[in-house]
């Protein structure tokens, strides 16, 4: 029988493929499709659900911090930078990293602590002022070299016990169970190693992020501290971080909330059951390039839209991918790319769920199972991409792809498990031939019922009438027998009924067995948990590039040309949301080119770095500079632009790139008029950007006086025109006519004026058509328009006409500067006899005298006042 029992090691698969394919999971197939399915999101779920810590200190005009991303397990630093009296970067630290509970230091800049207990009770997050003792540089250091992932040993791999699946002798299992926790390395290597690796982040030039990461840490090990029952793993070097990175805010595109919102890049709503306190997903960008596989590639593509790339080369290999994945020839192969991916990215959540021991159970393994699977099947269908050479995340991922053991993974764990029997025992059941035990101790458990049955005739056959009182014996088709017999009172554990002579609890044997040898089979896997998660990691990205590219081949978006020139020139521009509103969007043209400001001369074109857009009321406007915003914006995601061509220059790395004015955020938990928004939003802009940024302003000035908006709105414009050479590009729209009638904004500052035309029928007689005098043409063309067409609009949606008249002749006699006009002008007679009756009445009810007896009734007396 030396046949009977299989061993783990890969020469023994290749005998019987048909088999073991035959005992892969069933991850298609009925119930078990349905079950992975949900536990599938379960998972996802529960990954959106988990809190992102953030730590923060600052004194003398410097900050530091660090926050921890729950869904990739990873800490990013943010080094000591210098911040201004207003933190702008620290503003722009919490938007990006959308924190849930924020730590501050006692001791940190008292400005700082009141702009964070501000800032996150305004985002719906928490703010907790910590002892100044958490916040301690050197406390710092030492948790971070106590993590596992600096601590552990290069090449070095838990002692594990010999092949447990290969002997045949019993085992406790609470020993084998700790045998992975008390894995013992040298301490001072793993200080030195840890000191080592630490260095490469900086550490110990940024004592205000290393007080930061003190705090933090010590957090995540509180709530740690509340989630494990096993005490043993209430240490640091438990926590499950996975990775350190450096938050580099000066790589990134730095665009701030409002931006966000205004731009409708993310739109979250309400669930649309009364049942689910959940949001969703808005009409948005994300909404609309969001068609990842994963979980993994869903929250990487927040990332990139939350902070989009200053680099030319990282952005021009996302473009270069986009295009080869968009080819006619590759529309299947990437479609089959898409569908396998959705198989990978769940499994490292199931090893760290695991490993860590707080779950043992069917789906955790079916997802190892089914990333091996899908693992094999990527590695041949990446490989049919037409025209992959050269691009780099095709490449890493095809590398990560190959150094993957699926022998180890997929199909040890496909040959070890038993599937059917596991569904039907809701538990974790061995195949038959995989350990000679497991399978003697399952053969005397599964004829427990017929010799149990005979025994029991015979028993109850010679069993003496004393003892028939004290012994009952059940029997259930379904639990087997049920016995109860009298002990020793002393006698109360497990370890106590061992003690009966030939006393074997079979069922206890067995499944101690199986768990010696699943956590073997763990074992096993977690020697490539390291290929594992750059697999997982690089298929997100991939994830996210197939994401854009169906999003991009579905609108037939184009790839824009990157320069590192300071310009921005768009042909046949259309907004990507507002397109899909409407049966017909018009496409525009935009040119401007940064640095053109006053003293500063063009080259040979005539772009300028400032374009003031007017025109009519609802005419487009809006939606132009939103478009022209939201192009570059999905350039440097790595995104295909809504456009015929698109020429863009890449954004300074050491700016604040992105501003807007859009509109005004207001509501009762915001203490601010809609006015001070905007000033708020504006001075943000004045004070960061560069020649570089792109700033919109969309009717700045219209919530105060038309004389002070139109003040303001031309100082913030000379403002930026002088300065030169470092002038930023600037959208701006206006109905402040007056900038221009009276001279505030000089014709020959440097500035591209455009309006958006419309149509006006001048032969309307019928007032039923009256509504159809002005049409909107949503075309940008070159020069000024000084009417605003307000009354056209209010006749189009409804006010009455003879307000719309009235209003017009008020704005004529306005515009011609006439208002002696309307102190002289004369009632109508009809208006004028209406006044006379009225000021009787008034007189009539002001000369009643009321009294006591008075024989005349009140209601006599008030008809005769009304003259009725």
């Amino acid at each position: 029988m030396e046949n009977s029992k299989r061993s783990l090691t890969s020469s023994d698969h290749d005998g019987d493929e048909n088999a073991i394919t035959q005992k892969r999971v069933r991850w298609n197939n009925g119930s078990d499709a349905s079950r992975a399915a949900s536990v599938e999101a379960s998972s996802s779920d529960s990954g959106v659900g988990l809190k992102v810590f953030a730590a923060v200190t600052g004194c003398n005009g410097r900050v530091g911090g660090i926050y921890f991303n729950p869904e990739n397990a990873t800490l990013y630093l943010m080094e000591d930078t210098t911040d201004g009296s207003h933190f702008d970067l620290m503003r722009m630290f919490l938007e990006q990293t959308r924190v849930d509970i924020c730590l501050v230091s006692s001791r940190a800049d008292e400005h700082l602590i009141v702009f964070c207990q501000e800032f996150m009770e305004l985002s719906g997050g928490q703010c907790q002022v910590r002892p100044h003792k958490e916040f301690v540089p050197h406390k710092g250091r030492a948790k971070l070299q106590q993590l596992s992932l600096l601590a552990r040993l290069p090449g070095a791999e838990p002692d594990h016990p010999d092949d447990v699946l290969a002997s045949g002798a019993r085992h406790n299992v609470n020993d084998f169970l700790d045998s992975r926790r008390n894995v013992e390395n040298d301490p001072n290597a793993q200080r030195l190693y840890a000191a080592i690796r630490l260095l490469n982040f900086g550490a110990d030039e940024a004592p205000l992020c290393l007080s930061s990461a003190a705090a933090l840490l010590e957090q995540l090990l509180r709530v740690h501290a509340t989630e494990e029952l096993d005490e043993t793993q209430n240490h640091l070097g438990a926590l499950h971080i996975s990775n350190i990175e450096i938050l580099s805010l000066n790589q990134v595109m730095q665009i701030n909330a409002d931006a966000l919102s205004s731009l409708q890049i993310f739109d979250n709503e309400n669930h649309a059951s009364v049942h689910s306190d959940k949001t969703k997903e808005g009409h948005s960008l994300f909404q609309l390039l969001n068609h990842t596989s994963t979980h993994l590639g869903r929250s990487l593509l927040r990332r990139w839209c939350l902070r989009p790339s200053l680099s030319i080369s990282t952005i021009t290999a996302r473009h270069a991918a986009i295009e080869c994945l968009a080819l006619a020839e590759n529309t299947n192969t990437a479609s089959d790319v898409r569908t396998h991916l959705g198989g990978l990215c769940q499994v490292p959540r199931a090893i760290e769920l695991l490993k860590t021991g707080k779950k043992n159970g069917l789906s955790e393994w079916r997802s190892i199972a089914k990333f091996a699977y899908h693992v094999n099947l990527l590695k041949d269908t990446v490989r049919e991409l037409r025209n992959r050479e050269d691009i780099g995340a095709i490449d890493q991922f095809l590398t990560a792809l190959d150094e993957v053991n699926t022998e180890d993974t997929g199909v040890l764990v496909n040959m070890v498990i038993d599937w059917e029997e596991s569904q039907n025992n809701q538990r974790i059941c061995v195949n038959p031939g995989i350990d000679e035990v497991l399978d003697e101790k399952k053969r005397i458990y599964n004829g427990l019922d017929d010799l149990l049955i005979r025994v029991a005739r015979q028993v109850s056959q010679n069993m003496p009438e004393g003892y028939t009182s004290e012994l009952n014996v059940l029997y259930f088709p379904q639990l087997g027998y049920l016995i109860r017999i009298p002990t020793p009172s002393g006698w109360i554990t497990k370890k106590d009924l061992e003690q009966i002579p030939e006393w074997n609890f079979q069922l206890i044997l067995f499944n101690d067995r199986e768990i010696e040898i699943m956590e073997e089979t763990l074992n096993r896997v977690l020697k490539h948990d390291n290929a594992i998660t750059a697999v997982c990691e690089a298929a997100a990205e991939v994830d996210c590039l197939l994401s854009l590219s169906f999003a991009s081949w579905l609108h037939g978006w184009v790839k824009p040309e990157m320069t590192e020139e300071n310009v921005l020139e768009i042909r046949g521009g259309i907004h990507p949301l507002q397109s899909l509103l409407v049966p017909t969007f018009v496409p525009n043209d935009a040119h401007i080119v940064g640095g053109r400001g006053i003293g500063v001369e063009n080259d040979a074109d005539d772009a300028k770095s400032v374009m003031v857009c007017t025109g009519a009321n609802a005419c487009g406007k809006s939606v132009y500079l939103k478009q022209n915003a939201l192009i570059p914006f999905m350039a440097q995601i790595g995104c295909f632009v809504p456009a015929q061509s698109a020429r863009l220059g890449i954004v300074d790395k050491k700016t604040f790139p992105v501003f807007t004015r859009l509109q005004t955020k207001e509501g009762i938990s915001k203490l601010q008029s809609a006015f001070m928004i905007d000033l708020a939003q504006v001075s943000l802009a004045l004070r960061n950007c560069t020649s570089r940024s792109l700033v919109i302003l969309d009717e700045f000035g219209k919530g105060s006086l038309s004389t002070d908006g139109a003040g303001l709105f031309a100082g913030v414009v000379n403002q930026l025109l002088k300065r030169g050479s470092n002038c930023p590009k600037l959208f701006a729209s206006t109905h402040f006519h007056e900038l221009f009638t009276r001279g505030l904004i000089p014709p020959e500052l440097p500035i591209s004026y455009a309006y958006m035309k419309v149509l006006l029928n001048s032969n309307v007689v019928q007032e039923e058509q009256r509504q159809a005098e002005i049409t909107y043409l949503y075309k940008v063309t070159p020069g000024l328009c000084l009417d605003s067409y307000a009354t056209q609009c209010a006749r189009m949606y409804g006010i009455n006409k003879s307000i719309v008249e009235r209003a017009r002749f008020v704005s004529a006699i306005l515009s011609r500067n006439e208002i002696g006009v309307l102190l002289d002008e004369d009632m109508p007679q009809e208006q004028t006899e209406e006044l006379e009756v009225r000021a009787a009445i008034c007189q009539r009810f002001i000369s009643w005298k009321m009294s006591v007896g008075d024989d005349m009734g009140v209601k006599d007396r008030l008809r005769e006042v009304l003259g009725k």
